[in-house]
């Protein structure tokens, strides 16, 4: 008679421990927030465009990991960005069309505003030829 009342008792806990794991994990779904599609990530190497006035420098981000390299301008804080120049990074931000009647590739690339900047490396990966 013992053993019927242990199997029941072990059946009931593990019962309960799967509803209450799939409860939690149900909840925890909940709770993270869906991926943004009006951010995006890029890797890249960050380079500086001096600028008419003193301090008026423009940052592009160069990605060189498709079969042409793409630039973008980024909007962000410049001494976190003049710190970065030179160095590989990844950034993360929404992207904006770039201004009308720019005429320079720096004037035509889209524009990044930086909400994330990760340091990955202080050298740029070599280009693919």
């Amino acid at each position: 008679m013992r053993r019927p009342a242990r199997v029941v008792g072990a059946l009931a806990t593990g019962i309960t421990c799967a509803v209450l794991a799939a409860h939690v994990s149900a909840g925890q779904r909940e709770r993270t927030p869906p991926p943004n599609p009006d951010h995006y990530v890029i890797l890249g190497c960050i380079s500086r465009q001096p600028g008419a006035a003193r301090g008026a420098s423009t940052y592009l981000l160069t990605d060189r990991r498709g079969e042409t390299p793409v630039i973008y301008r980024l909007n962000g804080d410049s001494a976190a960005l003049d710190f970065h120049v030179g160095h590989y990074v990844e950034v993360a931000g929404p992207l904006a069309a770039p201004a009308r009647g720019g005429t320079s590739a720096s004037a035509r690339a889209l524009v990044m505003k930086v909400e994330r900047l990760s340091y990955l490396s202080k050298d740029c990966p070599v280009a693919k030829r």
